[in-house]
């Protein structure tokens, strides 16, 4: 029996704007039944059902009319065949289990709790809605006294009024009670109605109440279905408790169906007054075999929900021996209260055309990716082959309800670095996977890839040379993790590596002053091999650092006048990468002989923008000034391969007797997205101004520019687009000293200033090494440090036993006096 609260609890139940609750309540064999709540949302169009035990909310302890009243106003009592013999409900076992059916009217008010014994074999129905005060907002409440409530209803009449039904598990006394709202349940005693109590025996069971009176279910070859009901049920005992759901076994419902010539046999329900329902079906001896050992009765499968949140059952078998009687037991699954009406239909089901590998549905491979129409509805799980490994590596959700396609990776011997990529662009599937096999499928299929993306995502994979050359033919296997079944569609194009897949398509990468960093990707990219060595090239000396060259990507660069040579990168998808640079020995792409040599420079980390991103300095070794040098970025580790971005730069200074540094940065690594800093420089301080505008499409990007005494710059920043409180921009001067600070976002539209002839190099602040307060002898020193300076002058290569970089702190400095 469900425990209610205490006598004038503090439970707030309020009910949405423009909502109408309604409730029910049902019972048979001395079991509870339906107490659930339906919310129809009037404003948004949207229908919630739900379900929910309603305990009794409010408890009042007055009661102004005892068990034995005789005051009770103006009382009807109507009693075909049966009467109670006093103008009050009994209050007390004599006569009223027998007193059904019967009607009691009398006028009530609130804070008045009525006394009446009930009993396990009627139905008693409670109502205010004849009340002639139809702006009342009346409250009925039954409970056994100050402990325990059953039922309460608010406006159960369509209107503030309210009315209950409620059928008691035990033969017992109970309280009926008339109270204010909650969750004070204060009572205004002037507030009265009529209340009507009627009483009437216990309906009889449905007629599918037993397996040997079950409905029969006409197997056609599609669903028709019929409506049906857990209500006045009861237990079916000598079964067992079902394998699966949560069985309450009190109140189960029965059908057959027979097996079809084709052996394949599915069942579908849908909820309509049941909130949570069970199914399973069976394979008896015979139809009496409830009084013999559950033993007897074989299961033959079992399901209690169609999908996680979908709460209605679903069974689909193949291979059953036709002409078989399968019986089916259905039930509100956990308890009684979650039962009540729903519909089912048992058919033959057409299995998909492509349900099994060698019957897969060919695609074809083009660059439009034509969408094929498809759907998992009767789908059932693979037989024949062999799979390996047996389940697949996702999404591994038994049983796979699987549908097949096959098609063969597009052959392009001028761009063998093509592979295929299969997407599913549409569906309504809830929680769907694939896997792509080769192999052949009548005998053994290997899995090769795999996605699941989870949830409503849709999966997709692609497929690059050498892990799946070019002409192999493959299977795709389709299927949702959970038992819902509908339509998608599925394709499959070429996929397109980076234009800088090879050493002949590299990009060239501008030496600037600075690092204005350059967006690349190895999306798709294969791996450059040196023998057979890629198009128009004859060697291709593999990577003499890191691993293998995975997903490389090629660039090339101008050697500076200096001779030396800066290549710094920035991570993004990609986050661990290694490069290296060639020379070029002899050929050129274009005469189909171009031969490379690695020049001993080759590193897998050292930039600031990511821990495990290269960045080289290259002071010595690169070919002649103007000569042109090759960049090979390649993956490390195990991530899949993506974007990043690289930057070439030069060592030697700006032209101009001074150099200062813009920095633009963004916290949000995507870039400015058209935000720009105008440098506007007026030579000798006179115009017409040479103007050049920066953005960055990264994290970080910078540049060095220069400048002599009495000429005048001015700085200015023009937002575009959202996000600005991730963008920031700083001015340095040559010695790392801060000019111009924007702030994030910047607060500085306009900045100007003069060369003058110290190059506007500001006083270092004693948070830099250059700001270092000298200690001549005995001193008591004192400081607050602010931050790390204008320059972070501590990093993992000078930190010593500082277990972190630079943070904050101050310098001093001192002579040392003896050596040692």
């Amino acid at each position: 029996m469900p425990q209610g609260p205490p006598e004038n609890p503090t439970v707030t139940r309020t009910a949405p704007k423009n909502c109408t609750l309604h409730r029910t309540r049902e019972k048979r064999s001395g079991k509870w039944s339906m107490d659930r709540w339906v919310v129809i949302l009037i404003a948004g169009f949207v229908v919630l059902q739900g379900n929910r035990e309603l305990r009794a909310q409010c408890y009042t302890a007055a009661t102004i009319v005892p068990a034995n009243a005789t005051g009770w106003p103006n009382p009807l009592v109507s009693s075909p065949p049966n009467t109670w013999v006093q103008n009050w409900p009994p209050a007390s076992i004599t006569g009223a289990c027998a007193a059904c059916p019967t009607l009691f009217t009398t006028t009530v008010c609130e804070g008045q709790r009525i006394p009446i014994y009930m009993c396990a074999s009627n139905v008693y129905t409670i109502s205010l809605c004849s009340s002639t005060n139809t702006s009342w907002n009346s409250y009925l409440t039954i409970s056994n006294g100050t402990t325990t409530g059953y039922v309460w209803d608010d406006n159960g009449c369509g209107g503030p009024l309210s009315t209950v039904t409620f059928n008691p598990s035990v033969n017992a006394s109970y309280n009926i009670r008339i109270s204010g709202p909650p969750p004070t349940c204060a009572n205004n005693t002037a507030l009265c109605g009529t209340i009507q109590i009627t009483c009437s025996p216990v309906p009889p069971p449905p007629v599918n109440d037993n397996p040997c009176t079950a409905i029969v279910l006409n197997v056609g070859n599609s669903c028709s279905m019929i409506t049906s009901g857990t209500t006045w049920a009861t237990a079916t005992s000598g079964i067992g408790t079902p394998p699966c759901g949560n069985y309450p076994n009190n109140a189960d419902v029965w059908f057959t169906a027979v097996v079809p010539p084709s052996g394949n046999l599915a069942v579908e329900t849908n909820l309509v007054v049941a909130t949570n329902i069970g199914m399973a079906w069976y394979i008896p001896p015979v139809c009496s075999a409830p009084a013999l050992p559950a033993s007897n009765w074989t299961v033959l499968d079992c399901n209690d929900d169609i999908a996680p949140g979908s709460l209605q059952p679903y069974l689909l078998r193949t291979g059953l021996t036709p002409g078989d009687v399968i019986y089916i037991r259905v039930w509100p699954e956990s308890n009684i209260l979650n039962g009540g009406s729903f519909e089912i239909c048992a058919y033959n089901p057409v299995l998909p055309v492509n349900d099994e590998p060698c019957n897969a549905t060919p695609i074809t491979v083009d660059a439009a990716c034509t969408t094929i129409n498809s759907s998992t509805q009767n789908a059932t799980p693979s037989t024949g082959p062999t799979y390996l490994p047996a389940v697949p590596t996702c999404g591994n959700v038994a049983p796979l309800r699987d549908v097949w396609f096959t098609l063969t990776t597009p052959v392009t011997p001028m761009t063998p670095s093509v592979g295929t990529v299969i997407n599913i662009p549409s569906a309504n599937l809830t929680d769907a996977a694939m896997a792509v096999y080769t192999g052949t499928c009548n005998g053994t299929l290997t899995e090769v890839a795999c996605s699941d993306p989870g949830g409503a995502a849709l999966p997709t994979i692609t497929l690059v040379p050498p892990t799946v050359p070019q002409g192999t033919v493959i299977y795709v296997r389709v299927w949702n993790k959970t038992t819902v079944f509908g339509t998608f569609t599925i394709c499959a194009k070429p996929t397109s590596p980076p234009p800088n897949d090879d050493p002949c398509g590299a990009l060239p990468l501008t030496v600037q002053y600075g690092c204005s960093l350059n967006s690349a990707t190895m999306g798709n990219a294969t791996t450059t091999v040196n023998a057979p060595p890629p198009a128009g090239t004859i060697n291709v000396p593999n990577p003499s650092c890191g691993g293998a060259a995975n997903n490389d990507v090629w660039f090339t660069a101008v050697v500076p006048p200096n001779g030396q040579l800066v290549l710094d990168t920035d991570d993004g998808a990609l986050t661990d990468a290694a490069m290296e640079v060639y020379r070029v020995v002899s050929g050129t792409c274009g005469g189909g002989n171009l031969s490379l040599a690695a020049i001993g420079q080759c590193i897998t980390n050292g930039s600031q923008n990511g821990t495990d991103m290269p960045k080289l300095t290259i002071l010595a070794g690169l070919p002649p000034a103007g000569q042109l040098v090759y960049i090979r970025v390649w993956r490390q580790g195990t991530a899949v391969a993506s974007s990043f971005q690289i930057c070439a730069s030069r060592t030697d200074p700006p032209p101009g007797a001074c150099s200062y540094t813009l920095r633009m940065t963004d916290l949000g690594g995507d870039g400015w997205d058209g935000s720009t800093v105008t440098i506007n420089r007026f030579p000798l301080g006179i115009g017409p101004p040479i103007v050049t505008n920066y953005t960055i499409t990264g994290a970080v990007g910078s540049v060095i520019f220069g400048g002599n005494p009495t000429d005048i710059f001015q700085i200015t920043y023009t937002p575009v687009g959202g996000f600005q409180n991730q963008i920031g921009y700083t001015v340095r001067a040559q010695n790392g000293g801060l000019l111009l600070n924007s702030g994030t976002p910047p607060s500085t539209p306009f900045f100007l200033f003069v060369v003058d002839n110290l190059c506007n190099v500001p006083p270092a602040p004693q948070e830099d090494c250059l700001g270092a307060e000298q200690v001549c002898g005995d001193a008591s020193l004192s400081a607050t440090p602010l931050n790390i300076g204008d320059v972070q002058d501590l990093n993992f290569s000078n930190r010593g036993c500082l277990i972190t970089n630079e943070r904050r702190g101050v310098w001093y400095s001192f002579y040392v006096y003896l050596g040692g």
